[in-house]
């Protein structure tokens, strides 16, 4: 029996049960997640036909916020998960003009295509009015926690509630931890594979060899605030070359950084990364779109304080994650490895 678009009911159930279902870290490990199930009604919506009684009830989200291609791909990447998990509708608002690149508004819309959510996803239209509200700290309850838990309502289908992003709900009370976001993955592959892609060249620069598992690296040397010690960089590579090499000691990992720096800057501050299986991708010999599609497509993926990392490490869902554990306290899916950041 269905109850509503994502939760399957064994027997019967209650709608509100999950509005007002008390979700914390400590719960959560006993929590039976297979009870929600994304379908493809729940997040296509090229064929999506609802009854006029459902487009009456259902409650629309979407997010509407600037800044770099970093921060409105995890702000659109939270609230559809948060869309997803509340028993909501994602509707998709464009890629706004890009911080931090030339040519912001047509790095927008080149990013608009490159990413295909708007293949995956309805967008905003007319008659729908969007509506902003302010995102808290995990400690105050926002105003999806409180829909969530029945203290407030949503206005229905002509509104769109649209905020920067869903951060203080995706990061908070147990999400991540519950593992429901990877229900979300397989559409989210759909829609970056619904559009041309760059040619990865994974061994491009490296010497010829049966070469095994592909580590993307992300680097992130040009925001002081944000930046690790390069030496930690050193660490995570030699950690995770090390255990690939007990796995297969025939086939080595190959390790291709991304920065948005220089590579001379990398080597002079840690010459480590000048070994013979590394290659480091900086901003001057790669554009941007072939660094993302090599950090989404590769096979193990080291991160960087940073919203592209995230947003990197939520799409691609490789098999191996290495976490800064010093990133806004920001919590993490359940295979994720939290390295410390000392």
């Amino acid at each position: 029996m269905w109850c509503s678009t994502l939760v399957i009911c064994q027997t019967s159930c209650d709608v509100s049960l999950l509005q007002r279902r008390e979700v914390d870290a400590v719960k959560v490990a006993n929590w039976n997640t297979s009870q929600l199930k994304t379908t493809p009604k729940a997040l296509t919506v090229t064929d999506r036909s609802l009854s006029p009684q459902q487009e009456e009830s259902i409650c629309l989200l979407s997010q509407s916020g600037g800044d770099g291609i970093g921060h409105q791909l995890e702000g659109k990447l939270s609230c559809m998960a948060m869309a997803s998990f509340l028993g909501m509708e994602y509707v998709h608002k464009p890629f706004f003009k890009m911080a931090h690149v030339e040519n912001p508004e047509k790095m927008a819309a080149f990013f608009e295509k490159f990413f295909g959510l708007g293949n995956q996803f309805r967008s905003i239209r007319e008659p729908m009015q969007e509506i902003r509200f302010p995102v808290w700290h995990c400690e105050k309850k926002g105003w999806l926690r409180q829909v969530e838990l029945g203290e407030r309502k949503c206005e229905g289908p002509s509104k769109v509630r649209a905020p920067d992003n869903c951060f203080d709900r995706m990061y908070c009370n147990g999400y991540m931890e519950s593992g429901h976001f990877y229900k979300l993955v397989p559409y989210l592959h759909a829609a970056y594979h619904s559009a041309p892609k760059p040619e990865a060249r994974w061994a491009e620069g490296l010497a010829p060899k049966q070469w095994g598992p592909k580590v993307a690296v992300h680097l992130r040397q040009k925001v002081s605030s944000r930046k690790l010690n390069p030496d930690w960089y050193v660490r995570q590579i030699d950690e995770v070359r090390q255990r690939f090499l007990q796995q297969d000691p025939n086939h080595p990992p190959l390790f291709r950084i991304q920065t948005d720096g220089t590579g001379a800057k990398l080597l002079q501050d840690a010459p480590e990364l000048g070994a013979h299986d590394i290659v480091i991708d900086d901003a001057a010999n790669t554009s941007l779109a072939l660094a993302i599609h090599r950090m989404i497509t590769a096979d193990a993926f080291i991160m960087s304080r940073s919203s592209l990392s995230m947003s990197m490490a939520l799409i691609g869902n490789q098999s191996t994650i290495i976490y800064p554990d010093c990133y806004d306290e920001k919590t993490t899916l359940p295979h994720w490895i939290r390295a410390p950041c000392i």
